[in-house]
This record gives C-alpha cells, structure tokens and sequence, in this order.
C-alpha cells in the first residue's frame, strides 16, 4: 500500500506560499476550491485519522458537506490566530486528512509505473 495521508494544513500551506500575495479571503477561496477538486475527483476522500486503530476514518459527508465544515473550521481558527502570518495562511485550523480511495491508489500506482517506464528508457 502506498504512502496516502495528507493533512489538508499542507494544502492550506502550499497555497498560501504559491499565492502570499492573495488576501486572506482569496487564500480560503483558493483552498478549499483545490480540495472540492480533489474530493470531487475521486481520487481521495476526506476525513479523520483514527490514532487507536492506526487507520483513516472517513467523514462519511458528501462533498458540500465535508467544504462546509472545513470553512467553519477555519473561520473559528482566524477568529483565534496568534501572528499575522498565521492568520493569513491559518496552517493550524483545519483538522481532517485526505486518504487514496481505491481509485486514487490505482491511479497512483499508474503514475510511478509510467515514472519507472521513462526513467528506464532513458
């Protein structure tokens, strides 16, 4: 099985170092565009990880559901940061990590084979 948590903060922070330009509004909007687009792929699925049973627990919502409280988590951490720099990127306040579904597992597996393929034919 492939390596296939992501902690959606990283997301948050990758966009805030491609777009530090961007208003705290336009960095939120662009975030949780980007992890519409990855859920709405099917590639992934969001949710918690669960530290007992060392696994991934799905929300189980659908997709307008899971944006929602991902927006409601990072109004309440806003409303709470500590610096300017994290009140604009707000690495801290969303909590929930994204998982491979089985789709995104074969279409990752996809993609290193094809990666092996170029690599040994050059």
């Amino acid at each position: 099985m492939l390596p296939d948590y992501i902690d959606v903060r990283e997301i948050s922070r990758d966009v805030y170092e491609e777009n530090e330009d961007k208003s705290k509004q336009e960095l939120k909007s662009i975030t949780l565009s980007t992890l519409r687009e990855v859920l709405e792929s099917g590639l992934m699925e969001i949710g918690d990880l669960n530290y007992t049973s060392n696994g991934h627990e799905s929300w189980g919502l659908n997709i307008d559901e899971s944006i929602e409280i991902l927006r409601m988590q990072w109004e309440e951490s806003s409303q709470i940061s500590r610096s300017p720099e994290l009140d604009k990127a707000v690495y801290l306040g969303l909590d929930a990590w994204l998982v491979l579904t089985d789709k995104g597992e074969e279409e990752a597996k996809r993609i290193l084979k094809e990666r092996a393929k170029l690599k040994s034919d050059s």
